[in-house]
């Protein structure tokens, strides 16, 4: 529950409140904690700070921020490296299959950081990336529909169509940074 939430929704008095406070955040931010122990009952001082630490968490994106980067180049850096020591089909196969999964893995973290940042958004941004998101998981499972068709019947085809999701997953990937570019970098 937040410091807010606390605050508002209890009877206690002022001054309960503000030792809660206090303790919160001096295991948060010693300095803060210091800072509110001193001030000794001025309440405009502490609604200030609480104010200050309330709205800097707010506006502190960054943790989204650098786990959508990190899935990101957790992705891109594997391009054109997934599995250079399989030597047969069965281990194309078997390694690519990791792959993908390591793929769909950093996609959900990158998605759903870029969700989280958008819903700090004050218009509809969630419900704008989402429609589009449901729409191509539509494209991608009827292009890699259409390379199953293509290698149906041979021993390359699993890890061909495992190549095709992987593939499409790392350009929608791509895709969403270029287009949410100041949202994920600034």
């Amino acid at each position: 529950m937040s410091l807010a939430k606390r605050e508002l929704g209890t009877g206690r008095n002022w001054q309960e409140r503000k030792r809660e406070t206090v303790m919160v955040l001096t295991k948060a931010s010693p300095i803060f904690g210091a800072i509110l122990s001193g001030m000794k009952g001025c309440l405009l001082c502490f609604l200030l700070v609480h104010l200050d630490l309330t709205l800097s968490r707010a506006q502190s994106p960054t943790s989204d921020q650098n786990k959508a980067q990190a899935a990101l180049h957790s992705q891109v850096s594997r391009i054109g490296k997934d599995c250079p020591d399989a030597k047969t089909t069965a281990e194309e196969n078997s390694c690519i299959s990791i792959v993908e999964q390591q793929t769909r893995t950093d996609f959900a973290a990158f998605y759903g950081s870029l969700h989280s940042l958008l819903q700090r958004s004050p218009d509809d941004a969630v419900s704008q990336l989402d429609s589009p998101q449901e729409e191509w998981e539509h494209y991608a499972q009827k292009a890699c529909d259409a390379v199953d068709s293509f290698y149906r019947g041979a021993t390359i085809r699993p890890s061909g169509v495992t190549t095709c999701r992987i593939q499409l997953t790392r350009s929608r990937m791509r895709d969403l940074d270029v287009l949410y570019y100041t949202t994920l970098h600034l």
